[in-house]
């Protein structure tokens, strides 16, 4: 090692040691000269070569300071369904402050966008929740440049390869059945749902419904949604049991089949409602196949519902327990003018975010689970009901991502219901189209 890459490391050193932060004042060159024994000129040399590579700024008559003094403006895009944000500032500008960060952090809600273009823009830095139906535009950090990527990223369990260098792991949302206590109670149902598989009770279900005037369930279309498919819960889970596997989901024939009728006739038992106005969360009907674990933090939120008014009961594939999961990430955006101390102030407060101490209160507002290796379902502090557990993938033996379904599939199967549903196009002809549709997109991909 030279002596100017000992200077170097030595700086280093005092930065992960806490003793120099951001904007901090640098010994000169005489108290380094003496420290190291060398020359004033190969001192500077060495300071001239920090702050080529952007570690330090050099003030002529001044000194030299430590980079990341400045204020860094950053925009992070959330959903707001997953956090409430002022919660989420304070920890965000928790971590900024007490790691001397200097973040400037907004949250933008990024609901309902399809599109962010981080291109063209002045702003240095951009965080993002991925979601795969709002497209992004711009230059992708890349996490697998920071020294530490590897061994972070073993900390974390992931249930897929949908991860990737660009992205980092933010949570897991798990998929499970969930029933209103009260109004099973209300239509005189004797027989215990202890599950969802084959709905053999349904038809049974329909007309104790029916006779207390309720529903039995709700097919919910989201006007500002362009996928919007309320049938996609009903018929993963019909499927799976028809096939006894999730392996070959979507095998054809897929919709043109008796299985596929069926759905349909479930979905014309099932009530209409637009952006989530009826649900077995207000009481309107009897279940719902496929509710989110954040329902366990949020119920609370939502009168009339209370502790003892619903129940999370399993979706079983044949006997085996199974979960439908999405997995949500973080990906973040700069332009050319960043420089790589600015960036490793990102992935440092990157790096807190998914730090266990930080994800346990993450996870204890939003109700979702960490993919932390270190995190139990013990360590979720909304994981308080035993039916809740069922929210973990360590509880399931089959696991199905919500990706199984591409978001172009998705569109376009929802744009053939929707012929079905509102503009009153033949059943059999629709579900004929939809298998169509499956096979083309197959012969796309080669599959």
């Amino acid at each position: 090692m030279t002596v100017t890459e000992k200077i170097n490391a030595y700086f280093d050193s005092l930065i992960a040691e806490g003793r120099l932060h951001p904007g901090d004042k640098l010994p000169s060159y005489g108290a380094i000269s003496r420290k190291f024994g060398v020359t004033y000129a190969t001192v500077q040399r060495a300071y001239k070569n920090m702050e080529v590579d952007g570690k330090l700024k050099i003030v002529n008559g001044v000194g030299s300071f430590l980079n990341g003094g400045d204020l860094l403006d950053v925009d992070f895009y959330l959903t707001g369904t997953s956090f409430e944000f002022e919660a989420f500032q304070k920890i965000a500008d928790e971590i900024s402050k007490r790691n001397h960060l200097n973040l400037k952090i907004r949250l933008i809600e990024s609901a309902g966008r399809k599109m962010l273009d981080f291109t063209g823009t002045e702003h240095k830095v951009f965080i993002r929740e991925f979601n795969p139906w709002v497209h992004a535009l711009g230059s992708q950090m890349d996490f697998s440049a920071f020294e530490g990527y590897d061994d972070f990223m073993k900390e974390f369990s992931l249930p897929d390869s949908s991860c990737n260098h660009m992205r980092l792991p933010f949570f897991l949302l798990g998929f499970q059945g969930m029933v209103n206590s009260r109004l099973l109670k209300k239509i005189g149902w004797r027989r215990e749902i202890t599950h969802f598989s084959t709905f053999d009770w349904w038809d049974e279900l329909v007309r104790h419904c029916r006779a207390a005037s309720v529903h039995p369930a709700v097919k919910n279309f989201r006007t500002n949604d362009i996928g919007s498919f309320p049938a996609i819960a009903f018929m993963e889970i019909l499927m799976a049991n028809e096939h006894r596997k999730i392996s070959d989901l979507f095998r054809l024939p897929c919709f043109d089949t008796p299985t596929g009728e069926r759905l349909f006739r479930m979905m014309k038992d099932c009530a209409l409602s637009f952006n989530e106005s009826l649900s077995c969360r207000h009481g309107d009907c009897v279940l719902e196949p496929g509710i989110g674990s954040w329902i366990s933090v949020q119920y609370k939120k939502e009168p009339p519902m209370t502790e003892d008014s619903f129940r999370i009961v399993p979706v079983l594939c044949g006997n085996k327990p199974m979960l439908r999961y999405g997995v949500q990430y973080l990906e973040a955006y700069v332009n050319h003018t960043v420089t790589e101390p600015e960036k490793k102030r990102i992935w440092f407060f990157l790096r807190e975010l998914l730090s266990r101490p930080v994800q346990k209160k993450l996870m204890a507002m939003s109700g979702m689970v960490s993919l932390r290796r270190d995190m139990k379902p013990s360590d979720h502090a909304w994981a308080t009901r035993e039916d809740f557990l069922a929210f973990f993938p360590s509880n399931n033996e089959l696991l199905l991502s919500c990706g199984t379904l591409s978001t172009e599939l998705h569109a376009v199967l929802s744009t053939l219901y929707e012929q079905y549903e509102f503009l009153g196009a033949d059943g059999a002809a629709i579900r004929k189209f939809m298998d169509r549709k499956i096979l083309a997109f197959n012969i796309q991909k080669g599959v």
